[in-house]
């Protein structure tokens, strides 16, 4: 075989010594290699040989044979980085090393495997300490080996509650510890996106199984609420491509509607807020399962959002016996949205028939709110403010619970009491008006006390009998619904004294609205102000009545099994946005990107107790 640009015109005689054309040469090297690949392909794929593809100069490259090409140098050059500072690394720790003889090597085993032994007699019961040591044993022999799973989710905890924390340890040389890398795999191995996604159902199918929840405790309720978030439109990598990220997301039927309401003419929103909604078993498995951005919702969209969960939630054997909000507008309208009226939905005690199901389905208002019953009352005066209380002709005053606290703390022939009631209690800002427990306080036995001392003061001083009664009777309803909602231990069977307490505070202020309602000579403007605001006695019944209905098809289905009402509240949402929020740094609130892989780690990592938090329950 010779090339056209060979340099030698006349063929060698067999044997003879002549310089080999360097054309020709090459020629037959390409022509080998050729041959070699075509050999190679066909013993890949058992096909016919096929003649491989000629290099292609860049500019006569399509765009995906460009990001192709660019991403095999990028692969090379980076594994050609990792060689080089592994070798590199091997060298400088060979420089340093110590080769010991034969004999010397051999004891410094038996001094290994003695170590071995003494730890096991040293930790006979406590096999934590045992696995840490064969952990770092092993990972110092062996740097290919695998982590211990129980080993990385304590990882993964410390990692995401303090990430500088987790550096310096890993850095400081005293254990060994996997890589930041490594605990952002496994914290991302599912990926939040919004909306109802069967990867997430099935992660909570698996969380389920892992902590040994039984067949009642998949019985429980959805729990939903917003969470304020950065307004901001943002690129995700998806593979080679990019999508935005950022924007209103509520679901196909969302914008199918919202076509239909603009004519085609769709505008894309901006998110301002994530609605999340999470799942709460009767047993206290809490699991926060799909999220939508959006502004702030209309009760349109929580009923489809909520009626799509409770079909999610029952194919992977969830069942949502009943729903758990707070007072806020949109979530009453929602609920109505299932009634014909207020009345109706208090008469039929805030309860339908489960669409998916053949039980009941009940509403309930988030009972740890009770801070709103503080509020009206906060104002509560003889003049000039919202609200005037008045019951059987006498007074409801925040005034009485003041001039309480300041006889208290001012006189010296007051009682001694152990009350918790501080200066705080009454000078209230907007963000001590949001705790629960100032306004839980108000309602408690120290402030009956408090009460009941001066009315005794004011009993012989001045004759005054009983103008602070109605103050009482207001602040002992108030006290049951505290009590009861805060009450640890299980309510078995309908006819438990704190159902019968619970509808004993309830008819107390049907009775005062029955009352304000039948009065005469009074104008709209005054009854409206001798009576709490019609969206608290809303919350109220829907509170009392549908945890009771609540309570009924939990103890119908599995009678003998309580239900524990302290369980049955927001806090453990409230909590895990408080998490969300700290993991993120000095950010007051996360954006959308970052937003769903810190609900990842709040689910790895939810054995955190939350401190400043308004929920200082730990679940």
């Amino acid at each position: 075989m010779r090339s056209l640009e060979c340099s030698q015109w006349v063929h060698a005689l067999p044997g003879s010594k002549v310089a080999r054309c360097t054309k020709c040469s090459a020629l037959r090297s390409a022509v080998k290699q050729a041959r070699w690949r075509r050999d190679k392909m066909k013993r890949a794929s058992g096909d016919s040989p096929q003649i491989p593809a000629k290099r292609k100069r860049w500019d006569y490259m399509s765009d995906q044979e460009k990001r192709q090409k660019y991403n095999t140098e990028q692969t090379r050059r980076t594994k050609a980085e990792s060689k080089t500072d592994y070798y590199k690394g091997k060298y400088d720790s060979l420089k340093e090393s110590i080769q010991l003889t034969k004999e010397d090597h051999k004891d410094m085993t038996d001094i290994f495997n003695n170590i071995d032994s003494d730890v096991t007699k040293l930790f006979p019961n406590d096999p934590r300490k045992r696995l840490l040591w064969t952990i770092q044993r092993d990972h110092v022999q062996n740097k290919r080996n695998q982590w211990n799973a129980e080993f990385l989710d304590v990882c993964l905890q410390l990692w995401q509650r303090s990430k500088q924390g987790y550096a310096d340890l890993r850095d400081s040389g005293f254990l060994k510890l996997p890589s930041e890398r490594l605990l952002r795999y496994k914290k991302n191995k599912v990926n939040q996106r919004p909306g109802l996604h069967a990867e997430v159902m099935q992660w909570m199918d698996d969380e389920a199984r892992q902590q040994g929840v039984t067949e009642r405790g998949r019985h429980g309720f959805i729990v939903f609420d917003e969470i304020k978030i950065q307004g901001s439109i943002q690129l995700r990598r998806v593979g080679d491509q990019f999508e935005i990220a950022g924007l209103v997301d509520l679901g196909d039927f969302y914008h199918s509607m919202r076509s239909l309401q603009t004519a085609g003419d769709q505008k894309a929103e901006m998110a301002t807020h994530v609605c999340q909604l999470a799942f709460k078993g009767c047993e206290g498995f809490f699991f926060p399962f799909a999220w939508f951005p959006t502004t702030e919702i209309a009760p349109i969209s929580i009923f489809h959002c909520h009626w799509d969960s409770v079909f999610y939630l029952k194919q992977f054997k969830f069942y949502s016996r009943a729903c758990l909000c707070d007072g806020g507008q949109a979530n009453r309208d929602f609920i109505l949205a299932h009634f014909k009226s207020s009345d109706d939905a208090i008469t039929n005690h805030f309860t339908i028939n489960n669409m998916y199901g053949d039980s009941s389905y009940a509403f309930i208002m988030d009972p740890p709110h009770i801070k709103k019953l503080r509020n009206n009352l906060e104002k509560s005066t003889m003049t000039g403010t919202a609200r005037s209380f008045k019951v059987g002709g006498k007074h409801i005053l925040w005034s009485h619970l003041k001039e309480s606290y300041l006889h208290d703390k001012t006189n010296a022939r007051a009682p001694v009491t152990s009350s918790k009631i501080k200066d705080g209690h009454f000078q209230l800002t907007p963000a001590t008006r949001m705790r629960n427990h100032l306004a839980a306080d108000v309602f408690s036995n120290d402030m009956l006390e408090l009460l009941d001392n001066y009315q005794e003061f004011k009993k012989d001083q001045k004759g005054d009998l009983d103008s602070m009664s109605k103050t009482r009777e207001y602040l002992v309803a108030g006290n049951v619904f505290v009590r009861t909602f805060a009450n640890t231990k299980p309510i078995r069977t309908m006819d438990d004294p704190r159902l019968v307490q619970l509808d004993g505070a309830l008819q107390w202020f049907l009775d005062w609205n029955q009352e304000v309602k039948e009065s005469v000579n009074v104008t709209a403007k005054e009854r409206n102000k001798s009576y709490i605001s019609d969206k608290l006695h809303f919350d109220l019944c829907s509170m009392v009545l549908g945890f009771k209905s609540y309570v009924h098809t939990m103890t119908t289905q599995f009678p003998g099994t309580g239900l524990v009402s302290a369980h049955t509240n927001q806090d453990a949402l409230e909590n895990m946005f408080v998490c969300v929020r700290a993991s993120n740094g000095s950010n007051t609130n996360p954006t959308i990107l970052q937003y769903g892989p810190s609900v990842n780690g709040y689910i790895h990592c939810r054995s955190f107790k939350v401190r400043n938090g308004n929920a200082s329950r730990k679940y």
